[in-house]
Formats: C-alpha cells, sequence, structure tokens
C-alpha cells in the first residue's frame, strides 16, 4: 500500500503528551523515529498541547495538576529542547489547548462549561497584566456542553463538546472575539455526528476531529457533510497538522500516533501510516524549524492542536 504523504520540507517534531507516564516527548519526522524527552519532570497529567508560532512557547494542559504550563522552547544542536515552566493558568479542568498567530491562548474549561482566552501580554511569557477571559459559557449557549478539543484561527473559535454532541454540536464554533450582547447568537454547530469528541484541528479549510473510539472526521471548517476519514483506531484523541500536507492523529488506545494524507480538496476515508509509538499518546503538537538558522535559534513553530490559517 502506497500513501503520498507531503512531509515539510524543514526539520520537523511531532511533540506528544503521555498522561499515564507524566511525559512529554518528540518525534523527528518524517517517521518513524524514537521519541526524545522533552520533559519528565513536574507534570501530573499532561493531555492538550499547543505551540505559540511566534514566541516559541509550548503550552501543556494538565488537568491532574489543575494547570496550563508554558515551556520556552529551544533548538540546541538540532535537538528540541524545553526550558523550565511557568504556570500561564490555575485552578482549571483543563484538558485541552490552543493559540491563534497573535499568541492569544484558548482553553476549555470542562467542569465549568466555558471556553476561555488568555490575551496575549504585551511582555514576556505571561504575566499580571494578562487576564482570562470567558468567550463562551453553558449560560450562554447550549452549545457550550463538557467542551473538550479548541482550534482556533485569527476570527472564529471551534471547540469539540464530551456531552450531547448531536444536538449541540460534536463541534460548535463561533468568534473569537465575540459579541458584546446575546453571544448564543454567534454560536453555530459545525458537526452533530457524534456525541462524545475530543481532539480537533484544521488542516487548510477542513477541520479535523476525533471521537471517543474508533472514528477520525472530517468537515469543512464552515460546516457541511462530515466524512468518515478512520474508522480503524481504538482511542483516537489529539490531532496535528504539520502546515503542508500531512494531518497526525494520536491513538491514546494503541499507543501509537498515525499519519495521512491532509492536504486533500475534500475529505474522503484514508489510509492511516504508522509514524511514532508512545504508550497512552494523548495530545500532539508539530514544531517547524523554518526559520531558526537565520534568526540564531529562533523557532518558527506550527501548532496543530489548534486551528490556523
Amino acid at each position: 500500500l502506497l500513501v503520498a504523504l507531503a512531509w515539510a520540507q524543514d526539520p520537523s517534531w511531532v511533540v506528544a503528551s503521555s498522561p499515564r507516564n507524566a511525559r512529554i516527548v518528540a518525534f523527528k519526522m518524517p517517521g518513524p523515529s524514537e521519541p526524545h524527552t522533552l520533559v519528565e519532570t513536574g507534570l501530573d497529567r499532561p493531555e492538550g498541547l499547543a505551540a505559540d508560532l511566534g514566541r516559541m512557547i509550548l503550552y501543556v494542559a494538565d488537568p491532574g495538576a489543575r494547570v496550563v504550563l508554558g515551556f520556552p522552547l529551544t533548538l540546541v544542536n538540532e535537538k528540541l529542547m524545553a526550558d523550565e515552566p511557568e504556570t500561564v493558568a490555575d485552578n482549571v479542568d483543563c484538558h485541552w489547548v490552543a493559540v491563534d498567530s497573535v499568541g492569544n491562548l484558548f482553553y476549555t474549561d470542562e467542569l465549568a462549561n466555558k471556553i476561555m482566552k488568555l490575551p496575549v501580554p504585551e511582555a514576556g511569557l505571561r504575566g499580571s497584566d494578562s487576564k482570562p477571559v470567558a468567550l463562551y459559557t453553558a449560560d450562554d449557549t447550549n452549545k457550550v456542553s463538557a467542551p473538550a478539543g479548541v482550534a482556533v484561527d485569527n476570527f472564529m473559535v471551534l471547540w469539540t463538546n464530551k456531552q450531547l454532541g448531536t444536538q449541540a454540536g460534536s463541534v460548535a464554533g463561533g468568534y473569537s472575539t465575540p459579541p458584546s450582547s446575546d453571544k448564543g447568537a454567534a454560536v453555530r454547530p459545525v458537526s452533530t455526528v457524534t456525541d462524545r469528541a475530543y481532539g480537533v484541528c484544521l488542516a487548510r479549510d477542513n477541520a479535523i476531529f476525533t471521537s471517543s473510539e474508533k472514528y477520525v472526521y472530517g468537515v469543512r471548517k464552515t460546516g457541511g457533510v462530515v466524512a468518515m476519514i478512520s474508522d480503524t483506531m481504538q482511542k483516537p484523541r489529539g490531532c496535528a497538522w504539520d502546515g503542508e500536507g500531512t494531518v497526525y492523529v494520536a491513538d491514546k488506545g494503541s499507543g501509537k500516533i498515525f499519519a495521512f494524507p491532509g492536504s486533500v480538496a475534500s475529505m474522503t476515508k484514508q489510509p492511516m501510516v504508522k509514524v511514532a509509538e508512545l504508550e497512552d499518546v494523548y495530545g500532539l503538537a508539530v514544531v517547524v524549524s523554518s526559520s531558526w538558522r537565520q534568526l540564531t535559534g529562533t523557532l518558527v513553530a506550527v501548532v496543530i492542536s489548534g486551528w490556523f490559517l
């Protein structure tokens, strides 16, 4: 079986979390490759991942510790490294995170039924000048129902729901800067194909999302006909796009990371290619070293636990 995967031309890493082992690792692509440990201390149950496009920061949702952490990234001798973290949000039931191209951080609070935004600070990683804002809550709209995965571009924020997805939306979305009144009117369902959804990411004009078991789905980011991309997963969770032609999916059940072509104009069922193995794999992000040579060690990070244009 031949599968045309358009790997990113620059060196890239798929970064993955393992909640059970409380660690974060990186796999150099194209794979298969052996994992390189980024973080193995100070974590409780890391799940969702997101990388800041301009600030070289890996954000980690750790619901076990009820925090979101930010790890500065560096590249040393062609090796991706994570420095000491800073807590950017605490006392939150956050399992998933995303970053827009400006650097604003988005996350979901499952227990509180909230879609949150932490505006980018004027200086530094995060600071007292950056306060979280609730964009949408269950009080605003019935389209927020135990929110899970989150994805964002410069205009819209999408999230998956783990409860009542066939009613509230397996995937729902609204403006990333909502109106000051009647927020619920700004929210729409993108898909209602499953009651319980987890990760979501964008590959060009397509939103890719995962169900609790077996299925990976694709739909136009504005909604429409939902395509079943795969029915061979065990417990699919996070997904990530490399910004070129490949989408990665974490299968927690099998402990494997799969890839499929994500540049097709319309979503159809795709063969899955195993590129890495990690026990209890959950969240994914892709980091591409597009311009670090010219910028003296600066990385251009492409987040893919979220939604980018």
